[in-house]
């Protein structure tokens, strides 16, 4: 998020994202009146829950309608956030190499809430990347 105003100055964060290596489903029903991106929170809501993760990477919906009920079917691979730092000039040439890949993240807004979880794998997940961008390349 980009903070603008007088006096204030941001600082990047960096932080760890451990992905885990087995996807998670998740599954939720939803009556005509809810909308679909409701019945994606619950979804995605569900398969945290069930391994106690923070976000879901890479995840993929499927929808069946059936007799005014909707059901949707994510998959993905469970993350959760650790290690939260300062950026650090040796980040730096990680963003100028290009090393550090955007992943697609589903959050819904009931699983921010959560912390916690243990599962296998690290990727490097930064944080105001644009800010960050901008410092390496003196904007």
């Amino acid at each position: 998020m980009k903070i603008n105003g007088a006096g204030v100055i941001q600082k990047p964060v960096v932080v760890d994202l451990m992905v885990g290596e087995t996807k998670v489903t998740g599954h939720s029903i939803s009556s005509s009146g809810t909308s679909l991106d409701i019945a994606k929170d619950e979804a995605v809501s569900a398969a945290l829950k069930s391994v106690n993760a923070d976000v879901l990477v890479e995840p993929t919906f499927s929808y069946e309608s059936k007799n005014s009920k909707t059901e949707v079917t994510v998959v993905g691979w469970p993350a959760n956030y650790i290690n939260f730092r300062s950026i650090k000039a040796d980040d730096i040439p990680l963003l100028e190499a290009g090393t550090v890949q955007d992943a697609k993240i589903y959050k819904p807004a009931e699983a921010s809430k959560k912390k916690g979880g243990s599962v296998i794998g690290i990727i490097s997940l930064i944080v105001l990347a644009g800010v960050l961008i901008g410092l390496s390349t003196g904007q």
